[in-house]
């Protein structure tokens, strides 16, 4: 296998970024801004504190604490392993790019636990039998935030490290996604680059997997994206063999 290559000594690949709006990934924006737009429901728990129209008394402590918890946990929303109380800040972990590219190990590697162990195990299998099949390698990083740093230059130093795609077809693609940035960056190699261009790229992102992100469903987001990349590489190569 050979590193995601070169063009002309510059940065290498086809890329394709997708800066994702607070608008675009509404889930991920909630646990940005404290989930106020969503934890909504059950919120507003009346606890009964005056007397009632007979002259009783109010409820009882136990039942105002129980209705208070109900209403102070309705304020909190989790997804994946992210969880954030309403009101709070949560600073993401960062990892650099040198100790990611150290941790890689399988075609998908979550570093946020935004995914199942399930679901990256099925992410796996797909990505495994995409690369059996010969129509290109690919590898999915999840960090929580790249710090500041673009995230393409962040994808690039990963893809440096990790060698995706054979030495012959250059067929190497990496999905990098910084899920507590909103970002997403898909960087392409030299072998594949022509058939994935940065416009059918883009369709894919904003047709096929940003509908699933926008309802946190980001495993089938991943998985239906690679999907239609392998399916424009597919109707490519039917093309090239009634040539």
């Amino acid at each position: 296998m050979s590193k995601l290559s070169t063009k002309n000594g510059s940065k290498s690949l086809t890329n394709y970024m997708m800066a994702i709006s607070l608008g675009v990934l509404s889930s991920l924006a909630c646990v940005a801004c404290g989930y106020n737009d969503i934890a909504t429901e059950g919120a507003n728990t009346e606890v009964v504190s005056a007397s009632d129209s007979t002259g009783s008394t109010s409820k009882s402590d136990d039942q105002q604490n129980t209705a208070s918890q109900s209403s102070q946990r309705s304020s909190s929303i989790s997804i994946g392993s992210i969880e954030q109380a309403e009101g709070s800040v949560k600073k993401p972990s960062y990892l650099t790019p040198e100790t990611v590219a150290a941790n890689l190990k399988d075609p998908v590697n979550d570093f946020t636990g935004t995914l199942t162990l399930y679901e990256i195990d099925q992410l796996n299998t797909k990505l495994r039998s995409v690369y059996n099949s010969g129509i290109m390698q690919a590898g999915v990083v999840l960090v929580a935030t790249t710090d500041g740093m673009p995230i393409f230059d962040y994808a690039m130093q990963v893809a440096e490290s990790w060698e995706l795609g054979s030495a012959d077809e250059n067929d190497g693609l990496l999905i990098m996604m910084a899920v507590e940035d909103r970002q997403m960056y898909i960087l392409t190699g030299l072998g594949i680059e022509h058939i994935l261009t940065d416009k059918k790229v883009a369709q894919v992102i904003d047709n096929v997997m940003t509908p699933n992100f926008k309802q946190a469903q980001y495993a089938q987001g991943l998985s239906e994206g690679v999907d239609a990349l392998v399916a424009i590489l597919k109707q490519e190569k039917l093309k090239q063999e009634h040539h």
